[in-house]
């Protein structure tokens, strides 16, 4: 399935949530001279790797290669976890699609940022304060975490795939629909 990317947001981003083989969260510190108030991002706070869609990119390419120049690390995505959305206070839309991904146990090939790359344990990771942690980052967490539990309980791709269209802002869904 590839997701659509909305067009009447000002930005539009990715993110991949992905455990390294120990089972921790694979979160990169924002570098310092690259602070993005409009998105949220200040040196030094903490994220899941998050970017930008390039203009004729695709969401999931886009969030592949965000991974991999921002953590150095191969990556497959699995499923889409949802689309996010943020508000700014000057009325512009950010739109985000996150997805889960697991590692391909390969480098990436692409050219890679200066970003400094650690692991979480998922309770370290909820113990973040919202100020050293990037926007969306709980959300998206959370999001996962209920469709793990689908998956866990034997749901099948496809029905969580359909629950991640049904919980899609209306606009998302119009998009959706139209595949």
């Amino acid at each position: 399935m590839t997701v659509p990317i909305p067009n009447d947001y000002d930005l539009k981003g990715v993110a991949v949530l992905c455990f390294d083989p120990q089972g921790e969260i694979i979160m990169v510190i924002e570098p310092y001279g690259k602070d993005r108030p409009d998105v949220g991002k200040f040196a030094g706070m903490a994220s899941i790797p998050m970017g930008a869609i390039k203009e004729g990119e695709s969401a999931e390419t886009a969030a592949i290669r965000e991974f991999g120049e921002e953590t150095g690390l191969g990556i497959g995505l699995l499923y889409p976890i949802g689309f996010f959305e943020i508000v700014e206070p000057d009325r512009r839309r950010c739109g985000v699609w996150a997805f889960f991904g697991r590692l391909t146990g390969h480098p990436y090939k692409g050219e890679t940022e200066r970003t400094k790359m650690f692991t979480l344990s998922e309770r370290d990771f909820l113990g973040v304060d919202t100020f050293h942690i990037r926007p969306l980052n709980r959300e998206i967490y959370t999001a996962w975490k209920w469709l793990k539990l689908a998956l866990d309980v034997g749901k099948p791709l496809g029905w969580v795939r359909d629950m991640v269209k049904s919980h899609a802002p209306a606009k998302v869904r119009q998009w959706l629909s139209r595949e």
